[in-house]
């Protein structure tokens, strides 16, 4: 992980040529997340599990592009709590619905 934060601390530094793959692709994401490119992160984020990386090593990026832990923290609830309402509200099949539908 140290590879990866310092490619992110002093871009060419380490040539990312000698990084394997998963942290290759973490460095990918945070410049990503550096530089603003919002249309970038789900695919990059899906090539970054791809490559073998966990959730805590996203984070661990995304901590250190964010610097500043009490905001990471916040930000780190909100999705909770998104993903939390958002599990509540997802479809669900009925049985009961479904044979509705039938008639």
């Amino acid at each position: 992980m140290e590879q990866v934060l310092v490619s992110l601390e002093m871009p060419g530094l380490i040539s990312l040529e000698i990084l394997d793959d998963k942290r290759r692709e973490l460095v990918l994401l945070g410049n990503i997340l550096l530089y603003g490119e919002i249309n970038a992160i789900s695919d990059q984020v899906r090539k970054t599990f791809d490559a073998g990386a966990t959730s805590e090593d996203i984070c661990k990026v995304a901590s250190f592009v964010v610097r500043d832990r009490k905001i990471f923290d916040t930000i780190t609830e909100l999705f909770r709590a998104i993903r939390y309402e958002g599990n509540k509200r997802a479809p669900y099949i009925s049985v009961v619905d479904d044979c509705k539908e039938i008639d």
